[in-house]
């Protein structure tokens, strides 16, 4: 997923998704891989990979 640039986001952090739409707001991860970017036209943004949160 992208995302409006957190450079605060690292490896290993929990995640939640939160505003999207009902079914998926509230769905807890642990993110795996984090990238962070930078562009003049786009400003940050920040891409996140990660697994479903263990029950």
């Amino acid at each position: 997923m992208s995302i409006e640039g957190d450079p605060a986001l690292f490896a290993v952090a929990p995640f939640t998704y939160a505003g999207v739409r009902p079914g998926v707001d509230g769905l807890e991860f642990i993110i795996e891989r984090v990238t962070h970017s930078y562009s003049k036209a786009g400003g940050l943004s920040t891409d996140i990979e990660g697994k479903a949160k263990a029950a």
